[in-house]
């Protein structure tokens, strides 16, 4: 219950009655999965409801539902939810689904986001298995399989501790016994997946450097397309939104 007390305060020879609230903790806006879930359903139906002919009370359910098994995936890896998380989550929601056409940027802000809601419970140097295993900002190196701080790295920076990640287009490389980050092959390039990595616009074929396929050209998974998207009918598909396959079934449509 809220305490209050009543104090004396001098003003201009009067005398003013001040309510002094106590100090309970403010109510989470979204205090529950189930609360965040809907909120987040919601904010995507806005707009997709009725570009896909979806009934908004359809879309929602869908959405909702979709959310939930996100949360119960998470739940099942030891990962529990954040009420103060979800506020991020809902509000990068609304910027990726403003747009009609994907922007990378803002979809790897709202997936960060959301994924986060769901917070691990692994601390610093303890192993990792998933992404997201690990407490708070700290991040589960999948190569050495423990939680670290992240460290942003740049081109020539020495690399290779666990946490540290190469900027945009830059992988860790070997010279000699120390490792640095070094720019990915270009297209023409010679390239291995693993040990010579093309730039992120491009796509290794075994053996050089090309270009993704773009929408209707078969694909064996989504690095090869344009889109970000290999469908299960092993086509590249465009992406309209920041759902599983960014089309209007994600939605309850057709």
């Amino acid at each position: 219950m809220i305490r209050r007390a009543l104090g004396r305060m001098a003003l201009g020879g009067g005398i003013i009655l001040v309510a002094a609230c106590g100090d309970d903790e403010p109510t989470a806006k979204y205090p529950t999965a189930d609360a965040f879930c809907a909120a987040k359903a919601a904010e995507e139906c806005k707009e997709v409801a009725a570009a896909c002919a979806v009934p908004d009370s359809t879309c929602k359910s869908t959405r909702a539902g979709a959310c939930q098994a996100a949360a119960g995936a998470a739940t099942s890896q030891g990962r529990s939810y954040r009420p103060d998380a979800a506020e991020l989550c809902i509000a990068r929601t609304a910027a990726v689904y403003a747009d009609r056409v994907i922007d990378a940027s803002k979809e790897e802000l709202f997936i960060e986001a959301c994924e986060r809601v769901f917070s691990g419970t692994k601390k610093r140097n303890e192993a990792c298995s998933n992404k997201y295993d690990c407490e708070g900002a700290l991040v589960c190196d999948l190569d050495k399989k423990i939680c670290s701080v992240k460290v942003d790295k740049q081109l020539d920076d020495p690399c290779g501790n666990p946490g540290d990640i190469c900027g945009k287009d830059l992988y860790c490389q070997a010279r000699g016994e120390v490792k640095f980050c070094t720019p990915k092959n270009k297209s023409g390039e010679t390239c291995n997946e693993v040990e010579a990595p093309c730039e992120d616009g491009l796509r290794c074929n075994g053996m050089t450097c090309i270009a993704k396929k773009p929408a209707g050209d078969s694909c064996d998974n989504n690095n090869g397309c344009v889109s970000g998207f290999c469908d299960a009918d092993k086509k590249c598909r465009a992406r309209t939104y920041a759902s599983e396959s960014g089309t209007c079934k994600d939605f309850g449509g057709a």
